[in-house]
């Protein structure tokens, strides 16, 4: 596991470096408004992906030992049918107070937080400057938002590829 996390982030600064290095031919303004928006990008969606993926190990961990114990306690008949319903997202639709504590949760990861600061000082930092190019920040922000939808198809390919 820790081999491909390092070879998703070797991925992710080779193409910011290729990037950047490209943009840098148009000039330095607009090599750094990519490096701004690629980097602060990159952190917000990876704050993202970690958050999701810390959420979805406690509660396939929470689920998990519950069936094992309702297994020891009632018939296999019965146990199958209330891990089926535990397990069956599509049988139970979570209440809405469930559904907006996740989202709130979700949108104040700590990492995710970092790079919306990021992103908001590097860009008052090149407007400051007068170093702010916006055709370099679109560029940045979408390779990083390929990039990463990439990973996240690479990754499910991968768990698929063991079930």
């Amino acid at each position: 596991m820790h081999v491909r996390s390092a070879r998703i982030f070797a991925g992710f600064v080779l193409l910011g470096v290729l990037g950047g290095s490209v943009a840098g031919v148009a000039g330095r303004e607009c090599g750094m408004s990519f490096f701004l928006g690629y980097g602060a990008f990159g952190v917000i969606m990876s704050g993202l992906f970690l958050h999701i993926k810390h959420q979805l190990g406690l509660a396939s961990d929470r689920d998990v030992p519950q069936c094992a114990a309702d297994k020891q306690n009632k018939t296999s008949l019965q146990a199958q049918h209330s891990c089926d319903e535990t397990l069956n997202p599509k049988d139970k639709k979570p209440s809405y107070p469930s559904r907006f504590i996740v989202g709130v949760k979700l949108s104040f990861s700590f990492v995710r937080i970092f790079g919306y600061v990021l992103f908001l000082v590097g860009v008052g930092g090149l407007l400051y400057y007068d170093m702010f190019m916006p055709t370099g920040l679109f560029v940045g922000v979408t390779l990083a938002m390929v990039y990463m939808i990439g990973v996240g198809v690479y990754v499910a390919g991968g768990r698929q590829d063991r079930k």
